[in-house]
Order: structure tokens, then C-alpha cells, then sequence
């Protein structure tokens, strides 16, 4: 019998504040850094929107509260699956305490716009963006990605 692979769930929040964006960064698997927004997998029993500010709170040290929707992005490879939900948010906190390997600053658009594409966690740059800037904002509410590679789902498969 076939095995079906898992579906792995995710919820990140874009945490705005005074014209600038929470980023965080860590170094990925290879030593790389890599840029992100806080979020992480949704538990059992959570709803997307409550594990977003749960992952706030336990990688920056802030709470926080949703303010509106972002996007979707799914993934598929050969063995795996993921589904991660963007969301848009504000936090009244000034202290923020990052967990171990976490770094985070609050970057204005430029800032972001300065970091290449490839340095960001897929799809957390267009939900940066689609938050700051509605000029450069993509304006896709759905992101697709299979095997690593973006797919337009807008165009009919061949």
C-alpha cells in the first residue's frame, strides 16, 4: 500500500510598526542566512490566526494581534507537503526577547528590497511586501510551489 505523505501546517504573521517590518533572520541547515517573519507550525486543536501570535510570543518575546489576511502558499515535493497562512498584525510590546539562533530587527521597505528574493523563506517576502508597499506588492493571495519551483496557477498546465 501506497504511502500518503503528511501534510505539515504553518502560520506566520507580518508584524508591522511605524512604516517598518519585524524581520527575523537564522541560519538555515547549510550555514546560510535566511530571512523570515515569526511563525511556525500550527498544533493540534489551534486555529492558523492562534498559532501565528503563539509563534510571536515564543520566538520575539511580543504579542501581538491580527489585523488581516495575507496569502497562502502551498508546497508540494515528491514526499512532503506544506500549507503555510500569512497573516498581518501590530503589537503594542517594546521589549522583544528573540529564541536561541533568532535575530530580528524592524526593517523599513528599502531595507527589505535591498535583500535578494533567495535569502527570504519562500513566500515571506511577498507577504512583507504585500503589507508595506501596495506598489510592489504581488497582489497573489494563493503562491504555488512544487518540487522548489513556483508554479502559476493561472495558467493551465501543459
Amino acid at each position: 500500500m501506497e504511502s500518503i505523505p503528511s501534510t505539515k501546517l504553518f502560520a506566520s504573521v507580518v508584524l508591522q510598526k511605524n512604516n517598518r517590518v519585524l524581520v527575523l533572520s537564522e541560519k538555515d541547515d547549510e550555514g546560510e542566512v535566511k530571512y523570515n517573519i515569526p511563525g511556525g507550525s500550527i498544533e493540534m486543536g489551534e486555529s492558523p490566526n492562534e498559532a501565528a501570535l503563539r509563534e510571536c510570543v515564543e520566538e520575539t518575546g511580543l504579542t501581538a494581534r491580527i489585523t488581516d489576511f495575507i496569502q497562502v502558499v502551498c508546497n508540494t515535493w515528491l514526499n512532503k507537503r506544506s500549507v503555510l497562512l500569512y497573516f498581518s498584525g501590530c503589537s503594542d510590546s517594546e521589549s522583544m526577547k528573540f529564541e536561541d539562533g533568532i535575530e530580528g530587527a524592524w526593517m523599513t521597505l528599502d531595507e527589505i528590497l535591498a535583500i535578494p528574493d533567495i535569502s527570504f523563506v519562500f513566500g515571506s517576502k511577498s507577504a512583507i511586501l504585500n503589507v508595506l508597499d501596495s506598489k510592489q506588492s504581488t497582489k497573489i493571495g494563493l503562491r504555488l510551489r512544487k518540487s522548489g519551483e513556483e508554479v502559476d496557477w493561472q495558467k493551465s498546465p501543459r
